[in-house]
């Protein structure tokens, strides 16, 4: 008879608790109910998938039956359970125990099988101590084939063991899990499945980098099944196991390339974007993988432009340093607003590659005018940034002192002058309250008071209004940059007057009175045009429907 080659995750499925990996509590408990002969008529057993739990229960049935139990019981540091010699654990590692009964849920879900097994629960073990039944998939039982259960569960025969293993605990029914013992088997730290997968290289003869089985530690999320079965995969693909081996066999994209997408991306430019892509051929790549790997890399270069260093960083600071120097933190949350606003329609879409240009495009977009190829080079070289520490903006806002005194000069004066004409008072009041840090003909740069962070947002709405302004002072290169974290004094009365009299700002008006109304009636709002509800259409986009503004009865009073 040919003999039969067993896959990795089969090979290496623990026999005994000493090689059960990365779950000691659980084990620990069940080693605990075997030494104190102290058993438990039903034991449910829940985590995800690949962490252990039919294994250890497999493991335990086998200890239960296994000869040497009473010795265990009297020396528990020098026995080992089960003992794999004896003739009941001889019949457990063929799958030939006649006291061990093992069954699939998905595929036994009525009542019928459920009655099948409380009928033959009733017989006494034939060679064992106890008759165990191990369900696997537990959760996937009917409703009325658990109701059917709970008799026998709630006062079984005492020679009779239940064990419910489910990855969906919360799927079984309150009055079985109640009744029984309940073991969590949570995912498998990094570090105890790195080191299962170098002893099983080792042993195997299998050549890898530990980069590379880091790699699979972390495309494994925990699973000892899944971080094998990717490593068999890998191990057929190339002579060795690296790092480069194991991004082919997923179809992910390394580091690198992500790394300069993102810095083309930060940088706003559609061209570069576009002939990057080709250049890389991006659309050889599992586009979900891109995707989340995008967004890990985005989540990552947000916390360092703040100041905050992960312990694991995911994308190259080589690559990408220059790339958060020249940006701004709103290109960053720009860029991760997108990935989230269309996160479901890209899971909904056949045309996921397509999908994700489009996608990078949208990030690119209204992103500013790219500075001169000189002028970055420069800045490079003045910054010389450490990206665990708050990026700097520029050299002109590093060497600032710590009371920043506003920037007076004819340019700033000339563009609050002709930002008045543009007859919208709300806008023209906030900018002649702001504080001018620096401006030259590439960067304005405004500070104002904490007071006004609530008027953030009319700052960018109103971008139709000043922007024009901006670059017929300044020039056409020009880019505007704002904070509201300075001490600068605010003039409540001309802004509360200047709030009056803008009609389009009475909604903001409302919210920064923070005046509690009684609800009369809803309004239609009209949000026809997808240029001034830009989030608002791609909110409609994803949950279709129609937008209200309640009305109380002081807003219709100041209407």
């Amino acid at each position: 008879m040919e003999q039969q080659h067993l896959n990795l995750a089969r090979k290496w499925r623990s026999k005994t608790f000493d090689t059960i990996v990365g779950q000691e509590l659980p084990v620990r408990m069940l080693k605990n109910s075997l030494y104190l002969q102290h058993f438990f008529p039903v034991y449910l057993l829940s985590g995800q998938r690949g962490c252990g739990k039919t294994t250890t229960a497999r493991v335990f049935a086998a200890a239960v039956n296994c000869e040497q139990l009473p010795e265990f019981q009297k020396h528990p540091k020098n026995i080992s359970i089960p003992c794999l010699e004896c003739a009941s654990c001889q019949a457990m590692g063929q799958g030939a125990h006649p006291d061990f009964i093992e069954i699939d849920a998905a595929s036994h879900t009525g009542v019928d099988n459920v009655r099948t097994i409380i009928d033959a629960a009733s017989f006494m073990p034939l060679s064992g101590r106890k008759k165990i039944y191990l369900i696997d998939e537990a959760h996937m039982l009917s409703k009325a084939a658990f109701n059917a259960f709970l008799k026998i569960l709630e006062d079984p025969p005492p020679s009779v063991l239940f064990m419910l293993a489910t990855t969906d605990p919360q799927k079984i029914i309150q009055t079985v899990t109640s009744r029984s013992f309940q073991l969590f088997f949570p995912p498998i730290k990094n570090e105890a499945l790195h080191a299962h997968l170098r002893n099983v290289c080792d042993t195997e003869s299998i050549k890898a980098d530990d980069g590379a089985l880091a790699l699979m530690v972390r495309e494994s999320e925990g699973s000892a099944r899944d971080a094998l079965n990717l490593l068999e995969q890998v191990r057929f693909s190339s002579e060795a196991v690296t790092t480069d081996a194991v991004l082919n066999v997923l179809g992910h994209v390394s580091d690198e390339i992500m790394s300069r997408l993102l810095v083309h991306l930060l940088q706003g430019t559609y061209q570069n974007v576009l002939s990057f892509i080709a250049d890389v051929h991006l659309e050889t790549y599992a586009p979900e993988r891109v995707y989340h790997k995008l967004l890990h890399f985005v989540r990552s270069a947000l916390w360092v432009s703040y100041g905050v260093a992960l312990k694991e960083q995911t994308f190259d600071p080589n690559i990408v340093s220059e790339g958060l120097v020249m940006s701004s933190k709103k290109k960053i949350e720009k860029i991760m607003r997108v990935c989230c606003t269309h996160e479901q329609a890209f899971l909904r879409t056949t045309k996921k590659h397509l999908f994700l240009e489009t996608m990078f495009l949208d990030m690119c977009s209204d992103m500013g005018v790219e500075l001169p190829r000189a002028t970055i080079r420069e800045k490079a070289v003045e910054m010389k940034p450490n990206i665990t520490q708050p990026i700097v903006q520029s050299k002109q806002e590093a060497s600032l002192p710590q009371q920043q005194q506003p920037v007076h000069g004819a340019p700033w004066e000339m563009f609050l002058k002709e930002l008045n004409k543009e007859q919208d008072p709300l806008i023209s009041s906030m900018f002649s309250q702001a504080k001018c840090l620096q401006h030259d003909a590439t960067c304005v740069s405004l500070q104002f008071g904490k007071q006004l962070s609530f008027f953030q947002d009319l700052i960018q709405e109103g971008r139709t209004v000043w922007a024009p302004v901006l670059k017929k002072i300044f020039g056409e290169g020009v880019e505007l940059k704002t904070s509201f974290d300075g001490d600068v004094p605010v003039n409540e009365t001309a802004l509360k007057e200047n709030i009056e009299k803008t009609t389009q700002s009475q909604t903001i008006v409302r919210q920064a009175k923070q005046v509690s109304r009684t609800i009369k009636r809803e309004v239609r709002v009209d949000v026809s045009d997808e240029e001034a509800w830009k989030y608002t259409h791609a909110i409609l986009k994803q949950f279709p429907g129609t937008v209200t503004e309640i009305v109380g009865e002081n807003d219709e009073e100041s209407a």
